[in-house]
Parts: C-alpha cells; sequence; structure tokens
C-alpha cells in the first residue's frame, strides 16, 4: 500500500498545517494530551506535528480530522468549513 507522507511547509498566508491543527484542537478546548490519546499515538508526537518538525502520514491525517470534526481535506487546505463560501462571489 503507497502511504503518502505530507510534508508540512508554509503556504501563501504563512499558516502551517501544524499550527492549523493546533489552532482546532485549542479551539474545542482539548489537551494534546488528550488529543493523543484519542488519535492512538504520543504526545510527543503531537508536539512535533504541531510544531512542524514531524512529516504528518495521511493514515494519521485522517486520524486527527476525525478526532478534531474537521475533513482532512479543509486540514490540507488550512479551513474550518466554517469559511467555505469565502472567496465566492456569488
Amino acid at each position: 500500500m503507497l502511504e503518502i507522507i505530507l510534508h508540512i511547509k508554509y503556504n501563501s498566508q504563512r499558516t502551517t498545517i501544524g499550527g492549523f491543527i493546533r489552532d482546532a484542537r485549542e479551539k474545542q478546548n482539548i489537551s494534546p494530551q488528550e488529543l493523543a490519546t484519542r488519535v492512538g499515538v504520543s504526545s510527543s508526537l503531537i508536539y512535533h506535528i504541531e510544531n512542524n518538525t514531524r512529516d504528518l502520514k495521511t493514515k494519521l491525517l485522517i486520524k486527527i480530522g476525525k478526532t478534531l470534526n474537521i475533513d482532512q481535506l479543509d486540514i490540507i487546505n488550512m479551513k474550518n468549513g466554517d469559511d467555505s463560501n469565502e472567496g465566492d462571489d456569488e
């Protein structure tokens, strides 16, 4: 099975995937330790992901997204879902 690894890089808005995940976690008042427990990884790994010092595998991205109720594509695009119509001129 092919495993895709996302290299966490800056987008044009200077926001990182790790920072987006941290913001989403904090908005839901979930500690890094609690997220780690829910996802089934160490809190150290969550720390590294949020601080962009580890690559994020697709499988883990999906687990984090489900835990935080955010679609993995929204994480990649760094959208909350609330602003899905942002930029639409209709």
